[in-house]
């Protein structure tokens, strides 16, 4: 499969194209099983830059939304465990992808069954406004990123790390128990959406959807915490989520209920 970035009218520089050169596949690229294969990518003659990637079958997490509203814990732990391991992966070598969303989730069939896959990872680094570690002059001016599923960090501008990318899978996991996103705007206005990530409390998703538990509740919120250092890491997310969901489908948790 050939992705093509067609850019923005008056956004096309030449630094932006050497930057795309020069960072290619390693920004996009890392080893794992649910992180879509890179293999090769390229500027065209016109300008327009291309990554060649592995070719998927199947429809994207926001496609099931779409389609289901909701999804049951046990089928958010599915999705969910590869989505960690990749990122887990990824931030032990300094990675963070920075655009965690539904619509960058495929849900892959192959031969063997399904397997999540995790598109476009690093393209957000790739196409961003900080300057690449070995090009220090070169510079593309925009910042990308979904403001729905972006971390408050991310959005004052403050340094950032793989937490960020916890807080984006958190509101992905929010919107898969509950069928909504937490903070959203009617007019789809971004700085009022960057506020209340800046600013508000998540809704309770008990509120929005009885049937989560209190366990599941806090693991999701604690995902979604202004202070970055005080989420849990990838790895602990998933191990928390899953230990959550089991708590609540044991026969005790039943009876509580």
């Amino acid at each position: 499969a050939v992705k093509i970035f067609k850019p923005a009218s008056g956004t096309v520089t030449q630094e932006g194209l050497d930057r795309f050169r020069l960072e290619g596949v390693r920004a996009c690229q890392i080893q794992h099983r649910n992180a879509v294969a890179v293999s090769d990518f390229g500027v065209s003659s016109a300008g327009i830059a291309y990554l060649v990637m592995e070719l998927l079958e199947g429809r994207t997490l926001n496609d099931e939304l779409q389609e289901s509203g909701t999804l049951t814990p046990e089928r958010c732990v599915e999705i969910l465990t590869p989505i960690c391991g990749v990122l887990a992966e990824a931030h032990a070598t300094g990675m963070v992808h920075r655009d965690i969303k539904p619509d960058n989730i495929f849900l892959h069939s192959s031969k063997e069954g399904e397997v999540v896959k995790v598109l476009d990872f690093g393209l957000a680094k790739l196409l961003d406004d900080a300057p690449a570690p070995s090009a220090q002059n070169l510079t593309v001016g925009t910042v990308l990123g979904t403001p729905t599923y972006m971390s408050p960090e991310r959005l004052n501008d403050s340094p950032y790390d793989g937490q960020s990318d916890v807080y984006s899978t958190g509101i992905l996991l929010y919107q898969m128990l509950t069928g909504s996103v937490p903070f959203q705007s009617r007019e789809g206005d971004y700085w009022a959406v960057a506020i209340m990530h800046l600013t508000k409390t998540p809704p309770s998703l008990r509120e929005i959807n009885p049937s989560i538990s209190k366990e599941i509740e806090e693991v999701v919120l604690r995902s979604l915490a202004k202070d970055p250092a005080t989420r849990p890491t990838a790895e602990a997310l998933v191990a928390d989520f899953r230990a959550a969901v089991a708590a609540s489908s044991s026969p005790d948790a039943a009876r509580s209920v």
